[in-house]
């Protein structure tokens, strides 16, 4: 691919040269289950997921990773997915400039369960 920087300005251009997300390990849990490519220990983490959106670290939900959290209240989102795209928060282009933080609080917290 010969270098050309017109596609940062195309919100069209999602990636370039990008590889999937993959993991180069492969564990089995015997030698007979690796001669048979039998994988009992992958798991996709594709699917819907339990969703809380957060402004900042002072409105995200406390405790939510607690076996015993009742999340009636988070939303379903997903995966893969992007929370922009799904309606939360603002669209953030590598094109567009957005002002810095100012406290690290006004960051957005995201809560996720599956």
């Amino acid at each position: 691919m010969n270098a050309d920087m017109k596609w940062l300005d195309n919100p069209e251009v999602f990636r370039v040269n990008q590889l999937e997300a993959h993991s180069d390990h492969t564990y089995y849990e015997s030698y007979e289950a690796l001669e048979k490519k039998e994988n009992a220990l992958i798991q996709s983490l594709n699917g819907q997921w339990e969703f809380a959106f957060s402004k900042n670290v002072k409105s995200r939900p406390e405790n939510f990773y607690e076996e015993d959290f009742d999340a009636k209240n988070f939303d379903k989102i997903m995966v893969p997915g992007h929370i922009e795209l799904a309606g939360y928060d603002k669209i953030r282009y590598i094109n567009t400039m957005y002002p810095p933080e100012t406290e690290p609080e006004c960051s957005a917290k995201l809560s996720i369960i599956r």
